[in-house]
């Protein structure tokens, strides 16, 4: 994943001033009030504006609009990658490993990897935008994503599922080699997959997840944003994911907590 030397933020309050304030960070949009509370180094550039988000997704979109954060390139298609000729592909800025399958209605946008001996069933959407809503120049609206969307070696991505493509260059949304998923799951904006991971049907990954390596998770599951679900851990059918998970262990429930104490607790309140 790329790591962004030089960034700029945008700070709508005092209390989270500080934890911006770090090495990557040349400038910040900011109120004139948090431009004068003398706490900014003066080797930090400030903009400022009565709506900082606001500018900051402005920006943000004609940025993306300029190609600033990426070169695009010509669509790269391996010659022993099999492609079904009703596969919907963007125009340039796509690359398809050797020995991959792309089956019919596979949609796949600009800025997609796609690492070798993959497949993607039918009807899969790789690479659109994902939901990032904010209220620009008085409208409600979807932010246009900058970020690439990574598919490592040997991964399936079976029918009807969705992977969005990074909101922001420095948190691109990577699955890595091996990772299975089945029908009907949603990868959010920035969702990070280690290798040999397995995401069984119906699950939704909610934006900025961190999943380690050799994770199952069991159908229906919903996991919630930017927690970190460490390698080798279990989590069971349905569970709903609100907190980190540490390695190796075993979740089940709505909210999901360690599995032998969900059934404790669940055996408990039948006898009672």
């Amino acid at each position: 994943n790329i790591k962004w030397a030089k960034s700029v933020v945008f700070i709508n309050s005092v209390s989270v001033l500080q934890q911006a304030l770090d090495c990557r960070i040349v400038g910040i949009i900011t109120t004139k009030d948090i431009a004068n509370c003398g706490t900014i180094p003066s080797s930090i550039g400030i903009w400022v504006d009565d709506n900082p988000e606001e500018l900051f997704y402005l920006l943000h979109e004609h940025l993306a609009e300029i190609d600033f954060y990426f070169k695009r390139w010509p669509n790269d298609i391996a010659p022993t990658a099999s492609v079904s000729p009703n596969v919907r592909l963007g125009s340039h800025s796509i690359s398809i490993g050797e020995g991959c399958i792309i089956e019919d209605n596979v949609v796949i946008k600009p800025y997609t990897i796609v690492g070798k001996d993959s497949i993607l069933r039918s009807s899969c959407d790789i690479g659109s935008d994902g939901f990032e809503a904010h209220r620009i120049l008085g409208r409600l609206r979807i932010i246009k994503h900058a970020g690439l969307t990574v598919i490592g070696d040997n991964v399936e991505i079976q029918s009807l599922v969705t992977v969005s493509r990074g909101l922001f260059p420095s948190r691109n949304t990577i699955l890595e080699d091996n990772v299975k998923i089945a029908d009907l799951v949603h990868v959010a904006h920035g969702v990070q997959i280690g290798g040999g991971t397995m995401i069984t049907a119906g699950c939704t990954i909610a934006g900025n997840t961190n999943i380690g390596s050799n994770v199952f998770i069991g159908p229906g599951a919903v996991i919630t944003n930017r927690v970190t679900i460490a390698d080798n851990a279990y989590i069971s059918i349905g569970s709903v994911v609100v907190r980190n998970v540490i390695a190796g262990s075993k979740v089940s429930g709505n909210f999901a907590y360690d599995h032998q104490k969900m059934v404790s607790n669940y055996t408990k309140n039948l006898v009672d």
